[in-house]
């Protein structure tokens, strides 16, 4: 029977394992010093090498050629080579997941007690030790704190969080990461170099990226792959017959049609899904995660660190689709379809939580005219490039506000041109601070985008003709800095103060006390039945300070 690939190349050396240099620096400085401890934790997700990290370190503190100083096993003495053929009786490896009670902590208890063998140190790797009994966990207390001279106890487990904290604190913690994927794309070529058989770089590149990290399942992703090798190659089409389909291009085709307003197609999207017997469940986990990835390239921009597990033409795909919407409106899309996945169990809905999920997405975000009580509208997308689209024959709610129409495409201009004036004029913070929640009232009747996003802002200070507004978030200050955006704003301002004052935007170090400030500002000026103010005070979720 021929050897998996993960076992057959399994590190016999700490050079030899990918990534974690935090960790193996660690140990072997203990090594080189002689100071090792009587206890480690090994933690973090499978598939990554806390076991062959463990064996390495039991081979290297019992090998009989080691050099002072050093830290690397010798692979040659008979304890290094019966550790690695797996019949080294100072070697102990429990499966806490099928020895999970008492009587088998008893059991270790009791074989702790006799000096190893042959070993300078009786080594015990217990893993998955999460699994082990709240009783079993008791009785490996008083062991793990003062155990022999000759023990040492390795502890490898995947949930970290299920161990009591009186077993974490006894023992030295090193938490694995996922290999990132340039290294573990270097490693799989390695092996393909190793094993004599060629595999393009795009093959090798799927496969790092696929496995996210987790190089166990890389490395059985390339067995099969190398198991269809002819006259030692293997080639793209091949490889592509055993390697997972990804789910990525059936989200995209979902986002795309839901960001042109094709709904009828993205219902026909999912049950597409379901004919072609996809797992809707595993398919939602991927959309979320998709639009994950969305959120966060709107926010912060493009980083690889985002993409690590998928394919260049997907990320490709992610930064052309981010800049079609808002912030706002990827989150209410990333929000509508997490809130149904609860629901994706119920074999008797099916697709239908899902279908539910667009049909609200368009009614919240596409069509706003839902929002404004006129249905004959067209929908509206509220995105970067275009964030205010008005109706026709959409209402002034209140005869202060500016007058504006269309011109030339669907921007919104003011009738009259607004001219920079550098002079002072005669307004105080305080005068804003009067009539903001009327500009937010009004701002509410051009769009609601826009309302929400000043509503979270506050007046700092004016200079000349300037009015500065601060923010907690880089992203509020860029959405209202927008052409469309802040000539609204000014607009508006202008009505409400009869005074040309210029927008400017800044995060504010001290925003939570400045805007609490203006929160009992505005409690203070409204009257008794002021319902209007009340609301808005109330959706600052801020106090009222004296």
């Amino acid at each position: 029977m021929s050897e998996t690939l993960y076992r057959k190349h399994r590190p016999q050396f700490f050079k030899e394992i990918i990534g974690q240099e935090h960790i193996k620096i660690t140990l072997q400085s203990e090594i080189e010093s002689d100071k090792t401890a009587h206890a480690y934790l090994f933690s973090g997700p499978r598939g990554i090498g806390k076991t062959t990290m463990a064996r390495i370190f039991a081979k290297s503190i019992n090998c009989k050629n080691k050099k002072d100083k050093t830290f690397e096993p010798c692979n040659e003495c008979q304890s290094c080579v019966s550790i690695t053929e797996g019949n080294n009786l100072d070697l102990i490896e429990i499966d806490a997941a099928s020895n999970r009670g008492i009587n088998e902590i008893r059991e270790l208890r009791e074989r702790i007690k006799y000096a190893p063998s042959n070993s300078k140190y009786k080594v015990f790797i217990i893993d998955e030790v999460h699994m082990l009994t709240i009783e079993a966990f008791n009785a490996l207390l008083k062991t793990l704190e003062e155990p022999p001279q000759h023990a040492v106890f390795i502890l490898a487990t995947t949930e970290l969080h299920k161990l009591p904290v009186t077993i974490i604190s006894r023992c030295e913690r090193f938490d694995f990461k996922v290999v990132d994927i340039e290294k573990l794309r270097a490693h799989l070529k390695n092996i393909c170099i190793k094993e004599k058989i060629k595999v393009s770089d795009n093959v090798i590149e799927k496969i790092a990226r696929y496995s996210q990290g987790y190089v166990r399942d890389s490395l059985s992703m390339l067995g099969q792959v190398l198991a269809l090798a002819e006259k030692n190659e293997v080639d793209d089409d091949s490889a592509s017959l055993v390697m997972p389909k990804s789910d990525f291009q059936l989200i995209v085709d979902l986002i795309d049609n839901i960001i042109s307003e094709k709904f009828d197609f993205a219902i026909r999207n999912l049950s597409i899904l379901v004919t072609d017997g996809i797992n809707l469940r595993y398919f939602t986990e991927e959309l979320i995660n998709y639009l994950r990835k969305v959120l966060l390239v709107k926010i912060s921009g493009a980083s690889e660190k985002y993409f690590f597990d998928i394919e260049k033409d997907i990320e490709e795909k992610i930064i052309v689709q981010a800049g079609k919407l808002d912030l706002e409106t990827w989150h209410g899309i990333l929000k509508e379809f997490y809130d149904v996945f609860e629901y994706l169990d119920n074999d008797g809905f099916k697709q239908l939580p899902l279908e539910m999920a667009v049909i609200s997405i368009k009614n919240k975000f596409f069509d706003e005219n839902n929002n404004q009580g006129n249905d004959d509208s067209p929908p509206t997308i509220k995105n970067d490039s275009n964030i205010q689209k008005e109706d026709q024959d959409s209402v002034k709610k209140n005869d202060k506000s500016p007058h504006f129409k269309k011109s030339g495409g669907d921007k919104i201009v003011n009738k009259k041109a607004k001219t920079t004036v550098t002079k002072d004029i005669d307004v105080s913070v305080e005068d804003v601070i009067k009539i903001w929640p009327q500009l937010l009232i009004n701002l509410k009747d051009y769009n609601h985008s826009l309302s929400a996003f000043v509503k979270v802002g506050h007046p700092l200070q004016i200079k000349g003709n300037r009015l500065n507004l601060g923010f907690k978030f880089q992203f509020h200050l860029d959405r209202i800095l927008q052409d469309e955006s802040k000539r609204i704003v000014e607009d508006i301002l202008e009505s409400l103060l009869n005074a040309q004052l210029i927008i400017g935007c800044e995060l504010d170090s001290n925003y939570e006390k400045n805007h609490e400030k203006m929160v009992s500002s505005l409690y203070k000026e409204k009257g008794e039945n002021d319902s209007v103010i009340d609301n808005l005070i109330q959706n600052f979720g801020g106090e009222v300070v004296s």
